[in-house]
Parts: structure tokens; sequence; C-alpha cells
């Protein structure tokens, strides 16, 4: 009996992980805001599923434990925390798995010398990086300085804020470099104007 929990554990923590990382990989920075839709499942206790909305004070409301605050946490923090709330009084071991189903802001801004200005979707499914989103605005103007390209994070972590990216090199390079600069919601970009 011992052995079957043991590889149904295994067998879900890996599912949980491959789920993960087509949904959320890109995001291992993001902190929950307030309006952010979670989805939060725990392993064999079906009645303890749920979709909740964050409110705006940064609480969700779970069965049995009530109010938990998740705002400014990452995904693995609010596990650890649910997990913590879940085996205090009510599981042994509980194993729980949260995805991100919604954001408030799911979007990047992009302005500057760049073809159209605006807000640039970020697909859950995917990751967006800095030349995917200027690629889906037109690209730069003829007038655009690519190689002074201006991001700001809103999440800087121990990232430099802002950061001065040489896009035209990126785009010709066939390193891996390219996909360093995933882009995350709230994100800023400014494409300068190239001075003669």
């Amino acid at each position: 009996m011992r052995i079957f929990l043991f590889l149904s554990t295994v067998v879900f923590s890996s599912l949980s992980l491959l789920h993960s990382d087509d949904k959320v990989q890109e995001n291992l920075d993001y902190l929950i805001a307030p309006h952010d839709v979670l989805d939060v499942k725990v392993f064999q206790e079906p009645d303890l599923n749920k979709q909740a909305r964050v409110e705006a004070s940064g609480f969700i409301v779970l069965p049995l434990v009530g109010k938990v605050m998740v705002a400014n946490l990452s995904l693995i923090e609010i596990q650890k925390k649910i997990e913590y709330l879940y085996e205090t009084d009510y599981l042994v071991k509980p194993i729980v798995s949260i995805f991100v189903v919604e954001r408030k802001v799911n979007s990047v801004r992009i302005f500057g010398q760049v073809g159209r200005q605006g807000d640039v979707l970020i697909k859950l499914d995917r990751p967006l990086t800095i030349l995917d989103a200027i690629a889906s605005v037109g690209g730069g103007t003829r007038l655009a300085d690519l190689s002074k390209v201006k991001l700001v994070r809103s999440n800087p972590g121990k990232r430099k804020n802002p950061e001065i990216i040489n896009v035209e090199k990126l785009m010709v390079s066939e390193s891996k470099s390219k996909n360093n600069y995933v882009l995350e919601p709230g994100d800023t970009i400014y494409v300068p104007e190239r001075f003669f």
C-alpha cells in the first residue's frame, strides 16, 4: 500500500510539473495580483479543488481553510502555504498544484518607433520574447534605433531595470540568448529614434 501511495505521488507530481510547464513556465517570477484567477487542486481530494479569483484585498477563499493571502506571492510560495494550512488541521502530507488561469495584467506595452504602438497580449500557452513583441506590432520603423531598445520590467527581481537591449544583434544571433528576454505581464518596451 505504501509503495502504491508513493508511486501515485510521484506520478501526480510529474503530471503537475508537465502541466505547469505548459501553462506558466515562462512566468516563474510572476507574482500573483488581485483579480488573477487561480486553479487550486489537491491530489486525491476533489472536494477541495477550486478555481478562485484573487480578491482586491489579495485573498482567495478555499474549502476548510477559508481566506488565504496570495497577493505578491509566487505560485511556489502559494503552493507551500496552502499545503501547510491543509496539513496543519485536515490532511496528511497534502499535494497541492496551482495554475494561473487568468491574469489581471496579461500584456506588455510597446511604444516609440514601431509600426503600431500599444499593448501586446501574452498568451498562457507560450512565452513572449522581446523579438516576438516587436514583430507583432509591425517591427521598427525606418527611424527606429533597434540597438538601444529599453525594457522596463514590472517585476525586476535581481535583473537590471531598466535594461538596454541590442535587438539588432539579437535578430541576427543564432544563439539561445534571444530567448533570454522573455517578457512578463506589465513590462514596457520603448524603441527610440535613431539619430543620424
